[in-house]
């Protein structure tokens, strides 16, 4: 294993579970957005007119969504229960097929954990959920069968993201790892949502690693680095940074840029030449990726701590949702208008 970007994270106790960033996901084609919300609910919205389209419902509330390359199938997963004290906290993972117009539920499971984040194979095979119990899962996309449960060392996992050819994984929690699902063969058949593997039996699947607390991950569109969202503590105090990095060689690409502080999530522009950055402030800043130098930021007045966001069109727009998936808004890119704001309840 290799160590990487050396963001210490002493300073990340405070770092609420509910900041979790994938509450948002768009089509690739940016043709609709869906939220997964507090209230127990799935809305899938039409982007160019605003229009709901669709209320999927859960049985908990929602806490991550993902939707597929071609806009076909959308997975959410929810927050944690148990029965009582003696039990697991479990989480609940739901899947519809949107092919012909219709949501159509393909399958619903359990696992262990509360859902932080969800991400698609882009080949369309797998399911990845990482939960707060510092599990990553990998599901079969087709019946929601559990291929795998990878347990992660230390405390639980934030984000994750699937490389543009659905051959690495990338985590982030107290590590970044690239996980490397070719590297051992995964059991094609369904096994207990109990089974797991050891860390010491894990370590094959591990690309790099090293020892922070991380935010959010997200792949550049040629899978080429990786963008990470994390916090550090030096001698000047507490500050939030990102880095790019090699998945290859867990090297960091250029310098790791600051001027982050409160930032609680990031999207990436489909050509990877933009990144933009939620805040807890309400507040959104666009960034050119090679430097890291400011292009924009704008204030979202109400709106409340930016819980993830996405660009549409190109990066002509941002799709952007609050911490409990009470408000999602289409904004224009270059000023921050509301282009659009998306109703609960159409």
């Amino acid at each position: 294993m290799i160590s990487i970007v050396a963001f210490s994270m002493a300073a990340m106790a405070n770092f609420d579970d509910e900041a979790s960033p994938r509450r948002l996901a768009v089509s690739e084609n940016s043709r609709f957005v869906c939220v997964a919300s507090s209230d127990r609910r799935v809305r899938v919205w039409d982007v160019q007119s605003g229009r709901l389209l669709h209320i999927l419902e859960l049985e908990l509330p929602g806490s991550a969504v993902a939707v597929s390359a071609n806009g076909g199938v959308i997975v959410a997963g929810t927050d944690g229960v148990r029965n009582d004290s003696s039990e697991p906290m479990k989480s609940q993972l739901v899947a519809w097929s949107l092919a012909d117009g219709k949501p159509k539920r393909l399958w619903s499971t359990w696992q262990i954990g509360s859902t932080s984040a969800v991400a698609l194979d882009p080949r369309g095979r797998q399911c990845y959920a990482t939960t707060f119990y510092g599990r990553l899962h990998v599901f079969d996309l087709n019946n929601g069968g559990l291929k795998r449960a990878l347990v992660e060392s230390g405390n639980g996992l934030r984000d994750v993201s699937a490389s543009p050819d659905g051959r690495t994984v990338a985590t982030v929690g107290q590590h970044l790892k690239f996980w490397n699902l070719e590297a051992t063969p995964i059991p094609e058949r369904s096994i207990s949502i109990e089974a797991h593997i050891t860390v010491e039996q894990s370590k094959p699947f591990q690309k790099a690693t090293n020892g922070a607390w991380g935010k959010a991950v997200s792949f550049a569109p040629d899978g080429r680095w990786t963008a990470v969202l994390g916090s550090f503590t030096s001698r000047t105090g507490h500050a939030d940074s990102l880095g790019r990095v090699d998945p290859s060689n867990g090297k960091l690409i250029g310098s790791a840029y600051d001027g982050l502080n409160d930032a609680s999530s990031l999207a990436l522009s489909s050509n990877g030449k933009q990144i933009a950055f939620g805040f807890n402030a309400a507040k959104i800043e666009i960034r050119e990726t090679e430097s890291g130098q400011m292009i924009r930021k704008f204030d979202l007045d109400d709106f409340g701590p930016v819980r993830s966001l996405s660009f549409l069109d190109g990066g002509k727009r941002i799709a952007v949702v609050n911490l409990n998936g009470e408000k999602a808004r289409i904004l224009n890119a270059d000023d921050g208008r509301i282009v659009r704001k998306l109703l609960p309840d159409g």
